[in-house]
């Protein structure tokens, strides 16, 4: 599988939500969307919708709702750098937190063949 590094480090490329976005597998990607969205209502207290969890990854124009106001997106075009990694500022003590609590720790499925 392909790797689709974000901004922030997350792989785009084994994101439930994104997966159920490009399927073509429609029992697959109702399957990724709901566990996407037990993991935003349980983990992060967000209601979002399941048919809301959309997105082509966070490169795109298409993101998912709480990615869309993504400050690390934000302060690397601002930036005019690639990700956070190539920051001479790498690591802020914001991208050092969202890493160790969030960068592909949650909401990826095992690579897929």
């Amino acid at each position: 599988m392909e790797k689709m590094l974000c901004f922030c480090g997350h792989d785009c490329g084994r994101c439930l939500v994104r997966l159920a976005t490009v399927t073509k597998d429609a029992a697959k990607a109702a399957a990724y969307r709901e566990e996407a969205h037990a993991f935003y209502r349980d983990s992060m207290h967000t209601e979002i919708p399941p048919d809301k969890l959309v997105c082509h990854g966070g490169r795109s124009d298409t993101v998912m709702e709480p990615c869309r106001e993504c400050p690390f997106r934000k302060c690397c075009k601002d930036r005019n750098i690639d990700r956070c990694r190539d920051c001479p500022s790498y690591p802020c003590p914001a991208i050092a937190a969202y890493e160790k609590t969030w960068v592909n720790a949650v909401l990826q499925t095992p690579e897929q063949p």
